[in-house]
């Protein structure tokens, strides 16, 4: 996903339309969960990271549609990398969250 998504988003929608930053924070990755919990009633991207973890994960209105982990050097994927996400403690992180307007987009290629 991270390695087809993300450059697909950066490179061909953000010619028709902008992925806005909404949240960006370095904080406690139990911290950071919490935050998944609240995630906004939108779609968009949100990507955690530390020295040993790399989370990126795509949301709906719905709540999470996907998502990877790296982590000690495997590569989770959907419900197996939040389970692994969990188990980590005391790790500080910084959390990105990216809203894209799906509906802007939908419209563009209408």
């Amino acid at each position: 996903m991270k390695g087809h998504i993300i450059p697909f988003l950066n490179s061909s929608l953000t010619k028709f339309t902008v992925m806005r930053k909404i949240y960006d924070e370095t904080l406690e990755l139990n911290e950071a969960l919490i935050k998944l919990r609240e995630l906004p009633k939108t779609s968009g991207v949100i990507m955690i990271k530390s020295e040993s973890l790399d989370f990126t994960g795509y949301f709906n209105g719905n709540g999470m549609i996907g998502s990877e982990l790296k982590y000690n050097d495997k590569l989770y994927n959907n419900a197996e990398d939040l389970a692994e996400l969990f188990k980590v403690r005391n790790e500080k992180v910084k959390m990105v969250i990216y809203e894209v307007p799906i509906h802007d987009i939908r419209l563009t290629f209408s």
